[in-house]
């Protein structure tokens, strides 16, 4: 089965002036890891330091540490990384029967974590001779690569005015859940209104009993919730505008104060008052929606003139207009009073 990954890195950066949150997807054909990683079927001709794919597949570990020592600059896993990931969009491309209107089409690296060898994470957008343009997420790890994911870009009519109803959630219900990477609430993200379907559902899949609780200390959060029977369910009724932040605990055993966090995410609450806000709490409610969205975004934040949106390099490079688009577009789907800000990759013309 399928199952996607959600790899959020916050970065506080200052508190009185933006914190970023970066988020890349990772589709994988396992539950093991999130970094799930293997070689890739040689395609590509292309070459980096006179090697093929093939090549720098056989390549040691060793032999990887060495060029990376010596290659005289900064970035040699991004740029192996590069030639491999490239590869693999070129395999999956060729799958998924999508055809490149264009010769050839360029990678652009975005978040890397820093490890040695890094993880490194890539972007493209292929414009298909099928009229429609695909998004291509990718990683690498030294010489091997992560599953290609393939994301066919959405547009829509940015003069349209559109109910606050688009952007709500559909399912009010809150799973919690459990498998081999931990466990984790499905979805993070809630969005209702507070005069209108303002219950949401908590259903416990798992095997012990969950209380819901607020942020804070864990022992002494900012409020106590239901406890829910194992496979069980609650619900709580939300009407303050706002965000709530909330987090599943299971109940400490006799003789112990102790609790494990079970997942956790947060419900923004909508109404004719959201604009009246701090910026920093419509920032939240704003984050929420643009990431939920169909906007292709690699990181957003909230600075103290509105909310920012970044992208990777890969969408300006391939949709000229992508700056004065997904501005409109971010404008139309959040209801309330919030600039947006996107700005080009430095280098961009």
């Amino acid at each position: 089965m399928k199952t996607r990954y959600k790899i959020i890195v916050i970065i506080a950066v200052s508190a009185s002036v933006f914190t970023v949150m970066k988020y890349y997807e990772f589709l994988e054909t396992s539950n093991d890891s999130p970094f799930n990683y293997k070689k890739t079927e040689p395609i590509t001709d292309e070459t980096f330091l006179s090697k093929n794919v093939k090549e720098w597949q056989e390549v040691s570990f060793d032999e990887l540490m060495n060029y990376h020592e010596n290659y005289g600059k900064r970035g040699f896993f991004g740029d192996l990384g590069a030639l491999l990931v490239k590869n693999e969009m070129l395999l999956q491309l060729e799958r998924e029967n999508i055809i490149n209107a264009n010769d050839d089409f360029d990678v652009y690296q975005g978040m890397t974590l820093t490890s040695l060898p890094p993880h490194v994470s890539f972007e493209a957008v292929v414009n298909g001779t099928d009229g429609n343009s695909y998004r291509l997420q990718g990683g690498t790890f030294a010489n091997s690569v992560g599953n290609v994911k393939i994301t066919k870009l959405a547009f829509y009519d940015t003069l349209q005015k559109l109910s606050v109803d688009f952007i709500l959630s559909q399912n009010q219900t809150i799973r919690i859940e459990e498998d081999a990477n931990g466990a984790r609430a499905i979805p993070y993200d809630m969005i209702i209104r507070a005069d209108k379907d303002n219950t949401v559902e908590f259903e416990n899949t798992l095997i012990i009993p969950i209380r819901i609780q607020g942020d804070g200390d864990w022992k002494n959060p900012n409020w106590y919730g239901p406890t829910t029977l194992p496979y069980g369910k609650a619900t709580m009724t939300f009407n303050t505008t706002g965000v709530i932040d909330w987090h599943a605990r299971s109940l400490p055993l006799p003789g112990s104060i102790a609790t494990d966090h079970k997942g956790g995410g947060q419900i923004s609450i909508l109404s004719d008052k959201t604009s009246q806000l701090p910026l920093d709490v419509k920032g939240k409610i704003a984050n929420a929606i643009i990431r939920n969205s169909e906007i292709p975004w690699s990181g957003i934040g909230t600075r103290t003139d509105g909310l920012y949106i970044d992208f990777n390099r890969a969408i300006f490079e391939m949709l000229p207009d992508a700056n004065e688009y997904y501005t409109a577009r971010a404008e139309q789907i959040v209801p309330f009073d919030m600039p947006i800000i996107i700005e080009e990759p430095v280098g961009m013309n």
